[in-house]
């Protein structure tokens, strides 16, 4: 033919061949198609579409190309329209990533995400406004085709039939028959294509199976890591709903040249549905295997952290601390506040956002280039890829201080918690100490927050002072603690309360005192104070946060213990001074007077004994 299909198909459109609905529909779809960037499964999805619906392919080329010009003169316009879709309206790329084949979208992409919103608006216009000079240019070429006798009479002629048949396609005749036409809106030859790319679809899908969840299995943990993330090999069973990872290495983002979590093997049930929709969705794994802090063969690549945000004031007011509170930044009473440091950088992203309205969402990446902004991804995706319902790790090695052989279980972990929605909840329980602790965050909250419990009994001092700093006003050399913590943390502050229950309790005093006391006084309180139940509060930024100590409580439960020893020290001299010679009735008098004295060292920390007030006179009759 002397002219292509495709362009004889938009010809036709001139000419009468399809109805005006589909012109509006053969340009929404080829707009919307050019104006997303790459190829991903929405593309996918919109093709099948062409196909299906009986739309002029001629014209969805046509607007396929415009598009893809739109999307390249504006790309810098398309990448903000993207990022408003992400932050004000999270249910769209949502509710298309929750689609088969649309889900294998990546609408981190800010590009993705504004064509998603742009292009089907912007086509539907361009497609009325084709539709209407469509219909306005075959009126009026049909009526100047009807009234004309001379070029009735040219179209007569043989060769012009067929120059018209081949070049253009089969003129319409009848006026009447051209407006009222209805034309189909199922291609039939299209759906029989459609059929058979979806079946080799399918045949693909199960020959790159392995590589597919491979892909999709370290984009996802990387991301979530911060760091590289190598599966070794992957095997997939479709029909079995089987998923068999081997050789997990889990690159340690603050050094690279270690695992944080290296895996030997992992078998899980998994979904069919979820990997049409691009997800990898775990209904329940078992690891085996698991080793922490192993070194690579080779580094792994860390990703750029994301800036850090700005530190957050300290205001004592605003968590109820007066000018006669006692606390001091956390840091400083620790050893090495790294680890403390590098903890929190870890678990800040994957914590609630704050309840504030006003907190800023994470800042957009820059771009290199002009066409580097069509490839930008936010910081924070807005679909989860990787889901695990449920995770159970038996004798896994947790590199802290009196956890060490642990038991994990975790339920409704995901790279990205924030958008599925979920209530997350993760306990972990030592089997060599006693030890435990509890992670509960309920995403479905408006304001979600992560509830945090942390229980350890039977931890030596002496172990616990290693982890503190020397220059503490308080050395701790012997005796047990049991300390419990609860509270609440989000993304920018923590309130946690932390019991401390010791026994046996062997310390000794700084030079400079303790809550105003001189240090004699104090070290001495504490030689009697073995036994002491104390409630401290740890608040304030998450990146700095603040230990508040109860310094009327512990000044009082000194006193008492001091007290109550100087009782039964003057009760014991007293007695063994005097022995059997006392008269009966003297010894309660004598241990009258020791209670006054001891009450009277009260007096040592500020507290006075209550004066005895006479009893009121009656009034004279």
């Amino acid at each position: 033919m002397l002219i292509p299909r495709s362009i004889r198909g938009w010809l036709s459109v001139l000419r009468g061949g399809v109805a005006p609905g589909l012109i509006v529909i053969g340009t929404m779809l080829g707009f919307w198609f050019g104006l997303m960037p790459g190829f991903s499964g929405l593309h996918a999805a919109l093709l099948f579409a062409m196909l299906l619906i009986n739309v002029p392919i001629g014209v969805f080329l046509l607007f396929a190309a415009l598009g893809k010009s739109a999307s390249l003169a504006a790309a810098p316009l398309l990448v903000s329209l993207g990022e408003w879709v992400q932050q004000s309206l999270p249910a769209l790329p949502a509710t298309a990533g929750a689609l088969p084949i649309i889900g294998l979208t990546d609408f981190s992409r800010y590009a993705l995400c504004g064509a998603l919103l742009a292009g089907p608006i912007l086509g539907l216009l361009l497609g009325g406004t084709m539709a209407l000079v469509v219909q306005s240019f075959r009126r009026t070429w049909l009526s100047l085709e009807g009234k004309s006798e001379r070029f009735a009479t040219w179209r007569r002629i043989w060769w012009v039939r067929l120059l018209d048949w081949l070049l253009i396609s089969k003129s319409a005749t009848d006026v009447r028959a051209v407006l009222e036409r209805r034309g189909r809106y199922v291609r039939i030859p299209g759906l029989a294509v459609g059929v058979v790319l979806l079946a080799a679809a399918g045949a693909g899908l199960i020959v790159l199976r392995d590589r597919l969840v491979d892909g999709l299995a370290e984009q996802a943990l990387t991301r979530a890591n911060g760091a590289e993330v190598n599966i070794g090999r992957v095997e997939l069973s479709l029909f079995g709903a089987r998923l068999a990872l081997s050789d997990v290495q889990i690159t340690d983002p603050a050094q690279p040249q270690n695992n944080r979590a290296a895996i030997e093997a992992l078998t899980a049930d998994l979904g069919v549905l979820a990997l049409l929709r691009g997800q990898v969705e775990i209904e329940e794994v078992v690891l085996t295997g698991v080793k922490t802090n192993s070194p690579r063969e080779r580094p792994g690549v860390v990703l750029a952290p994301p800036p850090p945000p700005a530190t957050q004031e300290f205001v004592p007011g605003q968590h109820g601390l007066g000018p006669q509170s006692e606390f001091g930044e956390l840091e400083s009473y620790l050893q090495s506040a790294e680890q403390l440091r590098e903890w929190t950088r870890t678990i800040r992203e994957w914590l609630p956002a704050p309840p504030d309205a006003a907190a800023a969402p994470p800042p957009r990446p820059v771009a290199d280039g002009y066409l580097a902004h069509l490839d930008l991804r936010a910081p924070r995706s807005p679909a989860p890829r990787v889901r695990l319902k449920r995770l159970k790790i038996e004798n896994v090695e947790i590199g802290l201080e009196r956890w060490g052989v642990s038991r994990v279980l975790a339920e409704n972990l995901s790279d990205a918690p924030w958008a599925a929605g979920d209530v997350v909840s993760v306990s972990i329980r030592s089997q060599q100490f006693r030890s435990r602790a509890t992670l509960l965050i309920n995403y479905g909250d408006a304001a979600p927050e992560a509830r945090i419990g942390v229980q350890m009994d039977d931890v030596s001092m002496g172990a616990l002072q290693r982890g503190l700093n020397a220059g503490n006003r308080v050395i701790f050399e012997d005796g047990v603690v049991a300390a419990t913590i609860s509270g609440g943390a989000t993304r920018d502050a923590v309130d946690f309360q932390l019991r401390v229950e010791a026994q046996s309790m062997r310390c000794r005093v700084g030079p400079a005192g303790l809550f105003g006391m001189d240090a004699k006084v104090a070290d001495e309180a504490f030689r009697y104070a073995r036994d002491l139940n104390l409630t401290l509060r740890i608040i304030g930024p998450i990146d700095a946060p603040r230990i508040v100590f109860d310094a009327p409580a512990i000044t009082a439960a000194l006193r008492d213990a001091l007290v109550a020893a100087g009782k039964r020290e003057l009760a014991e001299r007293v007695g063994g001074a005097l022995g059997d010679k006392l008269p009966p009735g003297a010894a309660g008098a004598v241990q009258q007077g020791v209670g006054a004295i001891g009450e009277g060292l009260g007096g040592l920390f500020g507290s006075k004994p209550e004066e005895k007030k006479p009893p009121p006179q009656q009034p004279p009759k």
